[in-house]
């Protein structure tokens, strides 16, 4: 077993060209299926927005096979190589194609003033993607779940780390990239769906539409989301195509294109749930609506059982997984991606869903420091939406309504997770119109500044941190500087022998060499409980032999005295041996110290209780 991220990817320019050449094996890989579905089930034989919305079909299409493959463990290491190899020689396929026919995949053509600035902002938003991974949740369980596929061929079926059932079908597309130890590549698929917004905002070319879409890329949550594998972008720009799909009519579909339309929108919003429990709310909604269509169309039938197959062949067999492994049973299956009925793993889900929501965060940051979770003043274009619009697509903006308040009240209230609410408002403001007058006029001219402000940004965030990617002492320098918990972590692979399994209070655990378990579980529970001692005896049984602390002073540290009577000598010791960092420059900390100690894992669980 090989833990550790710098044990699966090499920096070099290379590592970026080959990333570009798997994506293209994706992208391949929508543009024949959708030319397939096009061709033999509605009969158009060309239709150029296919070619923006490939990278995007092909990511789900690759999705699906590797869960079904990984949900029913028929996957190793090797399998995720072949894989990734025959993607790639796709890629290769399309490079000749292009070589050989001159035909690109996208064609710009009548470049404009907008247009050139959209080319500059997604130009800046593909190097900040093609930079090293350093988001927080990214080199914790995002990274660290996909090694952990890569290792085990499953998806996890442990008690810690804690944080690694929030991980599913979308660390598989960043284990892929694992496999021929491309970096970049998780990143640069979110970056890819990208490309899906310029048929659906440049329908019609006017000065309005430019604007909107390039307040939309160049807002601090897309390039946060952008800088990241972490999977959301992607299924968030995919809900944007199925609400801009729904507003269309159905009538003039036959029988066996509206069922072929149904099972495809079904299929991506399930494989939505599936990676990332939050677009459980997207997807109902969106559900719902696709439902009341087709009982209009007196299809109601028809998409109650498409809906089974499509149940059975996604969600069912990951609810099936969390049965076996966790004895997940029907309420908490449905509440969280958590096994909520496991001891502490409830204070968890609440951890993560603080209630602290501020509705003016999501126009105004509340401090520098949280620049990247706002929306900034375009949210004021609401204002400004005509009668006629909110009459003709009442519907829809009900279906917003509804996404916000129950985001707000009842979902996770994080701003980020506002976004496929954010893209679906930006859209039909497009199409819907917008009232012009003196006042507007003025508007656009500040949404213009904001603009100049997101091409700043996204530069300032690509020359802090693409050149990570060019060499690695460029990347240690970056990794050091932007990703927090590395420094300790380097600290720590140079003090411990290869066999050694660890336990470290720091959540970047996939940084580790060896295999890592976080201590987040002892914020979470209470010793004197007797159902905290399945910790105990999973420490124990595990034979976890070394604990890291890292802070001021040692004696100060809750799970130093936590653990205090379970600890064998002092292995290392190192004076400033990290400081708290992060992209954002006004989120740095203080430095800290660093220890390492044996754990007596034969003196669990007595040593803990008293």
């Amino acid at each position: 077993m090989i833990n550790g991220l710098d044990n699966y990817i090499f920096t070099s320019p290379l590592s970026i060209l080959n990333s570009f050449i798997l994506i293209l094996g994706i992208y391949r890989i929508g543009l024949d299926t959708q030319k397939l579905i096009l061709n033999n089930f509605f009969y158009v034989k060309k239709n150029n927005d296919i070619y923006y919305y490939s990278f995007l079909f092909g990511i789900y299409i690759v999705s699906y096979f590797l869960y079904a493959i990984t949900i029913l463990q028929w996957v190793n290491f090797l399998t995720f190589k072949i894989i990734a190899i025959i993607i790639y020689f796709l890629g290769l396929l399309s490079i000749s194609n292009f070589l050989i026919n001159k035909k690109f995949f996208i064609k710009f053509k009548n470049l404009n003033y907008y247009f050139n600035i959209i080319l500059l902002s997604l130009f800046g938003l593909m190097l900040i993607s093609l930079s090293p991974i350093t988001h927080a949740d990214s080199i914790s369980y995002h990274v660290g779940s996909s090694i952990n596929i890569l290792n085990t061929g499953s998806f996890d079926t442990e008690l810690l780390p804690m944080t690694s059932k929030l991980a599913s079908i979308g660390e598989l597309m960043i284990a892929l990239g694992f496999a021929l130890k491309l970096e970049q590549f998780g990143a640069l698929l979110q970056f890819t769906s990208l490309f899906s917004l310029i048929p659906l905002f440049l329908r019609k070319k006017n000065p309005i539409n430019y604007l909107i879409l390039l307040i939309v890329l160049l807002t601090p949550i897309t390039i946060f989301l952008i800088s990241s594998p972490k999977p959301q972008l992607v299924q968030s720009v995919a809900t944007l195509l199925i609400f801009s799909f729904l507003l269309k009519d159905w009538i003039n579909y036959t029988k066996i294109q509206t069922r072929i339309i149904f099972s495809i929108i079904i299929f991506i919003l399930a494989i939505n749930v599936l990676t990332k429990y939050s677009f459980v709310v997207s997807s109902f909604i969106l559900y719902s609506y696709c439902l009341y269509l087709m009982y209009k169309k007196d299809y109601l039938k028809d998409a109650v059982i498409i809906s089974l197959i499509i149940f059975c062949i996604t969600i069912l067999p990951s609810w099936i997984h969390r049965y076996i492994y966790f004895d997940t049973l029907f309420l908490n299956l449905l509440l969280s991606p958590l096994p909520l009925n496991i001891y502490g793993y409830q204070e968890l889900y609440n951890l993560l869903s603080p209630n602290t929501f501020n509705i003016i965060s999501l126009i105004f940051p509340n401090d520098l420091g949280k620049l990247s979770t706002s929306y900034g003043i375009s949210l004021f274009l609401i204002f400004f939406i005509k009668r006629s619009s909110f009459n003709k697509y009442k519907f829809f903006y009900l279906m917003i309504f509804v996404f916000f308040f129950i985001h707000y009240y009842l979902g996770s209230n994080l701003s980020r997770f506002f976004y496929e609410g954010y893209l679906w408002l930006m859209y039909i403001l497009i199409i819907g119109k917008l009232r012009t007058n003196k006042y507007f006029s003025g508007y656009k001219l500040i949404l213009k500044v904001q603009i100049l402000l997101g091409i700043f940004l996204v530069y300032i965030a690509a020359y802090t941190l693409f050149p990570g990617s060019i060499n690695k002492g460029l990347r240690d320098k970056v990794m050091t500087d932007n990703a927090n918990g590395y420094s300790l972590a380097k600290w720590v692979n140079e003090n411990v022998a290869k066999n050694d399994k660890i336990l470290t209070p720091h959540t970047a655990f996939s940084l580790y060499n060896n295999k890592t378990y976080i201590l987040t579980f002892t914020k979470l529970i209470d010793l004197k409980n007797k159902k905290s001692l399945i910790y105990a005896t999973y420490l124990k049984k595990n034979k976890i032999n070394k604990i890291v602390f890292f802070g001021d002073v040692l004696s100060d540290e809750v799970n130093f005295k936590m653990f205090e009577k379970c600890l064998g000598k002092r292995q290392a010791y190192k004076k400033d041996v990290g400081r708290k960092v992060g992209r954002n420059p006004y989120n740095k900390g203080k430095k800290y110290n660093g220890w390492i100690y044996e754990l007596n894992y034969n003196l669990l669980p007595s040593c803990l209780l008293g």
